[in-house]
C-alpha cells in the first residue's frame, strides 16, 4: 500500500510540481575513462579503467548530508570489459566495484596485445551497471525511498603505437657453475618499427651469476629491422655457489626511432641455466708402497663432465710429511685431453717415511685443464686415501742345526715372507764376527717370494774346536728386490740354534808321522775307545791327498772296551817332489754298536811332517810323532752294513 501511495505522489508531484515536493531526489552520474591509452603489439599489461562518480543531487537535504549521498551512491556496481574489435585478449572482462559514492575509483584487466597486431585506433566497450535510491521522502510515516537499477555503455578508444619490441628467441648457456662461460642470448625485433643505434642491456638478478664481478652488461646491436634476429653474447661468470638451475636476468633494449627520440623496450626476463661444475671423480686407487720404501700409487679418475676438456693434467698432493714424492709434497701427471665419462690412470712414485704407519692418508687429487672456450681452469679437488703396506718383512722358522764343536754342519730353516707384497730374487744371508764361527756359505738364495710364501735354505757352518756347545744365536737378513726391481735389504732377523759337543769316538795317539821326499813310513796309530760302550768290528780307513799317498790304507781292531787300547799301522809315503811341510791324512772308523747298528766315526785329520835330510844327503827316515789333528766336520754320519 505504502509503494501504490508513494507511486501516486510521484504523479503528483510530476503533474502539478511544487504541490507536494520530495526531501531528497539525486543519481549517480558515471564516467569511464582508460588510465593509459595507448600500448605496442606483443605487449601484456594491465589495462586500467577508471570511474568517476560525479553525483547528481536535483533536491537535498539541508539537515541530513547523509541522505544526499545515499542518492548519488552507485552500490552494486560492476564493470565489465570487451575488447570489442581491438586485437587484444582481456582476461576477467567482469569486475565487482561494490559501493562507489562521489569519487573515483579503477579496476584492472590482465591484457595481451596480439604479436602481429596493427598500429591504429581500436574501440573497446566498457558497461557499468549498478543500483541507486532516486527519491527518499521524509516525514510521511516514517520515510518512503525509490531504488532503480542502471546500466550504461562506454566506448573506450585504445591506441596501438608503432614499436620496436624485443622478443627473446632463445637462450644457449655454455657458463658452468665454478668457471667463465658464454651465454648467447637470440632476440628478435617483433616490433614494427626500425630501431636505430640499438642496445641490448642484461642485468642479472642474482649475485651469484655475474658478468666479470659486475651485475650488468651491454653489447651494441645496430641498426635492427622489424623481424630481424640479432645473437649477443655475453661473458658469464658463475659462482661456486651457484646451482645448475634457471637464473633471472633482465634484457632491455635501447633504441632511437624514426624520429630520432631515444626509447627503451619493455624488459624481458629470461633463464639462464649454469651447466654443472667441470668435475672429475677418484674412481679407484691402487697402492703399492711400503713404510720406509718407496712405491707406486695408480690413480684412476673419470672425467664426469660436462664438457671434454684438453691440456689436462693431475696433481697429487700430499698433506704429510709421512708421504712424499722424491722429497716433495706434490707432482703431477699429464692426462691430455678428456672427453666427459673417460677415464685416465695415471702412475706416481710415492715414498713412505719410516715415520710413516700402516694407516690411511688422505691425499688431493687437482685436474687443471684447458675448456672448449680455451679458458684454464681447475676442477674442485677431490680426496684420496692412501694406505702405506707394513715395513717389508721376514720371519725364519723351523731352524733345524747339524753344528759341533770341532766340525762342519749346516744351518737349515724355513724363511717366510710375513710382509703384504711380494718379492723377487730373495737371498738369506748369514754373516757373524765369532772368531770360532766360520760360515762356509754365506748366502742362500731361495728366488721369488709371494706374501706368505715359504722357503727352505741351507747354510753350511764349521765350528772350531775352540767354540763351546749349547744354543747360540745367529743373525741372519733377506736380500731381495722390491715391486719397483729396486734392491732392498730386510732387517736382521735373530735365529737360534744348537751346537752339539764334540763327539769324537775314539781317541788318537800316532807315532812315526815323519818321512822325507822319496820316502816313505809306517804310521803307527794308537785307538783309544772314548765313548761308555764296547765296540766291535772296527773298520779304519786311511787316505790323503798327493803329495802323500796311502798303500796300505786299512786295518782291523776286533773289539774296543770303553777306555781300551790298540795300535794299528798303515803305510804311508811323500812322493819327490814334496815340500818340507806338514801334510794332512785323513782316517774314519767304521764300528758296531752293542745294539747291532753299524755307524762311521766322523773323519779325523792326522798330519805327516815331510823334512829334508841333514846336509842334502839321502832323505832320512821318518822321525817324531804329530798326534790328533783338529777335528772339523758335523754330526756323526752312520753307516750300516748292507
Amino acid at each position: 500500500m505504502r509503494r501504490t501511495h508513494l507511486l501516486f505522489l510521484l504523479i503528483a508531484l510530476s503533474i502539478v510540481p511544487g504541490l507536494v515536493a520530495a526531501d531528497i531526489i539525486g543519481s549517480p552520474d558515471l564516467d569511464v575513462t582508460l588510465e593509459e591509452d595507448s600500448v605496442v603489439p606483443g605487449e601484456e599489461t594491465d589495462l586500467a579503467v577508471t570511474i568517476t562518480n560525479s553525483g547528481d543531487l536535483r533536491e537535498g537535504s539541508n539537515t541530513n548530508q547523509r541522505l544526499n549521498d545515499r542518492v548519488t551512491t552507485a552500490r552494486g556496481l560492476t564493470v565489465t570489459v570487451d575488447d570489442g574489435d581491438a586485437p587484444v585478449n582481456i582476461q576477467s572482462t567482469t569486475r565487482v566495484v561494490g559501493t562507489l559514492p562521489e569519487g573515483t575509483t579503477s579496476v584492472r584487466y590482465s591484457m595481451t596485445v596480439e604479436e602481429d597486431a596493427e598500429p591504429g585506433t581500436y574501440t573497446i566497450p566498457v558497461e557499468t551497471a549498478y543500483k541507486f535510491t532516486h527519491i527518499i521522502e521524509e516525514g510521511i510515516d516514517g520515510g518512503e525511498e525509490i531504488t532503480i537499477r542502471r546500466t550504461e555503455d562506454y566506448d573506450l578508444t585504445l591506441e596501438i603505437e608503432e614499436d620496436a619490441r624485443l622478443e627473446v628467441v632463445d637462450v644457449a648457456s655454455q657458463a658452468r657453475v665454478g668457471s667463465t662461460g658464454t651465454v648467447a642470448v637470440t632476440v628478435e625485433n617483433a616490433g614494427t618499427e626500425t630501431a636505430s643505434d640499438a642496445t641490448l642491456r642484461l642485468e642479472s638478478r642474482n649475485a651469484e651469476l655475474s658478468f666479470g664481478g659486475a651485475t650488468t652488461a651491454s653489447r651494441s646491436v645496430g641498426e635492427w629491422e622489424p623481424g630481424e634476429r640479432r645473437t649477443v653474447e655475453y661473458r658469464v661468470l658463475a659462482d661456486r655457489s651457484a646451482g645448475p638451475q634457471p637464473y633471472a636476468f633482465d634484457a632491455t633494449a635501447t633504441y632511437e626511432d624514426s624520429d630520432g627520440r631515444t626509447q627503451t623496450s619493455e624488459t624481458r626476463t629470461i633463464a639462464v641455466t649454469p651447466q654443472p661444475e667441470q668435475t672429475f671423480a677418484v674412481e679407484s686407487v691402487e697402492s703399492a708402497v711400503a713404510v720406509g720404501d718407496t712405491g707406486t700409487v695408480e690413480v684412476t679418475m673419470r672425467n664426469e663432465g660436462p664438457v671434454p676438456v684438453t691440456d689436462a693434467s693431475v696433481e697429487l698432493a700430499s698433506k704429510t710429511p709421512a708421504l712424499t714424492f722424491s722429497g716433495s709434497q706434490s707432482t703431477s701427471r699429464f692426462a691430455g685431453s678428456w672427453e666427459p665419462g673417460e677415464t685416465r690412470t695415471l702412475e706416481y712414485d710415492v715414498t713412505a717415511t719410516d715415520d710413516a704407519d700402516t694407516r690411511t692418508y688422505a691425499l688431493d687429487a687437482t685436474v687443471s685443464y684447458q675448456d672448449p672456450e680455451g679458458d684454464t681452469e681447475t676442477a674442485p679437488s677431490q680426496s684420496l686415501g692412501v694406505r702405506p703396506e707394513p715395513e717389508q718383512s721376514f720371519d725364519i722358522e723351523g731352524v733345524t742345526s747339524t753344528l759341533r764343536v770341532g766340525g762342519e754342519g749346516t744351518i737349515e730353516g724355513r724363511i717366510v715372507n710375513t710382509g703384504e707384497a711380494d718379492v723377487r730374487n730373495a737371498v738369506v744371508v748369514f754373516e757373524t764376527d765369532k772368531r770360532n764361527v766360520t760360515p762356509l756359505e754365506t748366502e742362500a738364495p731361495v728366488g721369488d717370494l709371494a706374501a706368505g710364501e715359504t722357503a727352505t735354505f741351507s747354510l753350511p757352518v764349521e765350528i772350531s774346536e775352540s767354540g763351546e756347545s749349547g744354543p747360540k744365536q745367529y743373525s741372519m737378513a733377506v736380500r731381495y728386490r722390491n715391486s719397483d726391481g729396486d734392491l732392498r735389504t730386510s732387517d736382521t732377523i735373530d735365529v737360534n740354534a744348537d751346537v752339539g759337543p764334540d763327539e769324537r769316538k775314539f781317541g788318537l795317539a800316532v807315532d812315526g808321522a815323519t818321512t822325507a821326499p822319496g820316502s816313505g813310513t809306517t804310521l803307527e796309530v794308537t785307538v783309544t775307545n772314548n765313548g761308555d760302550e764296547r765296540f766291535t768290528d772296527i773298520s779304519a780307513n786311511m787316505f790323503a791327498d798327493s803329495p802323500i799317498s796311502v798303500t796300505d790304507d786299512e786295518a782291523f781292531i776286533g773289539a774296543l772296551d770303553p777306555g781300551e787300547s790298540e795300535t794299528v799301522r798303515f803305510s804311508v809315503g811323500a812322493s819327490g817332489g814334496a815340500l818340507a811341510k806338514n801334510y794332512p791324512v785323513s782316517v774314519d772308523f767304521q764300528y758296531d754298536e752293542p745294539d747291532g747298528d753299524t755307524k762311521l766315526s766322523q773323519t779325523y785329520r792326522l798330519a805327516v811332517s815331510v823334512e829334508e835330510a841333514e846336509g842334502g844327503g839321502p832323505p832320512l827316515l821318518l822321525v817324531g810323532v804329530l798326534v790328533l789333528a783338529v777335528v772339523v766336520g758335523g754330526a756323526v754320519l752312520y753307516r750300516r752294513y748292507g
